[in-house]
């Protein structure tokens, strides 16, 4: 018997506070909303700490307008029910302010969804309401006709942005998503010009992702690695390494390898959840990350290789949307970890040999343009560190842009770290 589902109340509290921790929004800013069957709306209250919200805090509101509850429901409500309306398919609304999508918001910009198709498939059509009053009906009519477009989110002209799902925690999951691929847009502003895509490439591109795989039965439960692994997908998410549905990691296992599951939580993920995948079939009742045949033909060109991480952390995607290259002679730490590293073209997402090509063990990692990095190692904690280290020197590169030129450590110095390390 599984766990008892959560009610819209405890919903509310759940996602209301990873909202927070995620730095998506301020302890007095955002507010989300789940849909019953009879019509009532559950919403956050108004005027209350986001970050220590409690279930029993939860305002209910009747059809008629008319609500139940010790505090106050959210002023801007009736733009949930706008939303909810215009997308009868939708059972939940989350709308926040994070920094990076209030910058688009500000300038009066869409977000563009021609870059990076394993975070941008997961958004459909981001839409763009102009201004209007938080609070006010002409804020819920704007909406409203905003999202009768059919698309899952939008941008608020000087506020903002909004996503519906079928659950509260898709909602989230697109707001997150968006908050992710508008900071990667932002940083990789500051190092060069980005590199947009096709609309037509990035629908083959998703397309190609979303394929049916060939199944088998997996009796192995593979309780040590499972758990390893699984431990590693949430930390990782938790670090910002991994978002909570974009980015993948594995571990070899037999004549296969587990990976996560294809659109899971991956703050939340269980070891049970991983897929077993092996000769190009997966583990019975369940799909492989989209990124499972980048570690499919990682796994097959180098035995020497036991983990593979295909991640997408901002800072490090901010030189796969430009392909700017990404220079790891900064400190001795991270020229060590990473050593130099590669930058293959937008095709290597979807070409596994390509990519393993390029990879030896003298080149752990590499970045493919708009898809993500690759990092590889012996096990999962040395792919986790070399993936930290690589997200702490990109960021640097980044914050250094504003002060000055990069002087990387010269060659002379490289090499006497080569003999001292036995690199």
């Amino acid at each position: 018997m599984g766990p008892r589902p959560l009610s819209p109340r405890e919903q509310l509290s759940v996602v209301m506070t990873r909202l927070y921790e995620a730095w998506l929004t301020t302890p007095s800013g955002g507010n989300l909303s789940v849909l019953e069957e009879d019509g009532s709306l559950w919403v956050t209250p108004t005027q209350i700490d986001k970050g220590r919200l409690r279930a029993e805090q939860m305002v209910r509101i009747a059809p008629d307008g008319s609500w139940t509850g010790e505090l106050k429901p959210t002023s801007e409500w009736p733009f949930h029910r706008a939303v909810l309306q215009a997308r009868p398919d939708c059972r939940a609304v989350a709308h926040a302010h994070p920094s990076s999508l209030v910058a688009f918001s500000v300038v009066g910009k869409a977000l563009p969804l021609n870059q990076f198709p394993d975070l941008c498939r997961w958004l459909n059509h981001v839409g763009f309401t102009a201004y209007a009053i938080p609070g006010s009906e002409k804020l819920g009519q704007l909406l409203g006709e905003t999202f009768a477009t059919g698309c899952d989110a939008a941008l608020m002209e000087n506020h903002g942005a909004v996503a519906c799902g079928g659950n509260l925690l898709e909602a989230y999951h697109r707001m997150e998503a968006m908050e992710h691929l508008a900071t990667i847009l932002l940083s990789g502003a500051r190092l060069g010009e980005l590199r947009p895509h096709s609309r037509v490439e990035m629908q083959e591109a998703r397309e190609w992702m979303e394929r049916a795989w060939e199944t088998f039965e997996c009796a192995d439960a593979a309780a040590q690695p499972r758990e390893e692994l699984a431990d590693y997908v949430r930390r990782a998410q938790a670090r910002n390494l991994l978002g909570s549905v974009a980015g993948a990691f594995s571990i070899r296992h037999d004549d296969g390898f587990l990976i996560v599951p294809d659109g899971a939580d991956n703050a939340s993920l269980k070891a049970e959840d991983l897929v077993f995948v092996k000769s190009g079939r997966c583990e019975a009742g369940k799909i492989p990350d989209a990124m499972a045949n980048l570690h499919a033909a990682v796994y097959a060109a180098h035995p020497h290789i036991h983990s593979v991480a295909t991640a997408l952390p901002p800072s490090l995607m901010a030189f796969a949307a430009t392909g700017t290259p990404f220079d790891a002679r900064t400190i001795p730490e991270a020229f060590i970890f990473l050593r130099s590293v590669p930058s293959l073209p937008f095709k290597a997402r979807f070409n596994g040999i390509l990519l393993a090509e390029t990879l030896d063990a003298r080149t752990p990692m590499a970045l493919i343009e708009s898809a993500c990095a690759v990092v590889t190692g012996e096990t999962p904690f040395q792919v986790f560190d070399r993936l930290e280290v690589a997200e702490f020197t990109a960021r640097s590169l980044l914050d250094a842009s504003a002060i000055g030129r990069l002087k990387p450590i010269g060659e002379e110095a490289l090499e006497e770290i080569g003999r001292v390390f036995r690199l």
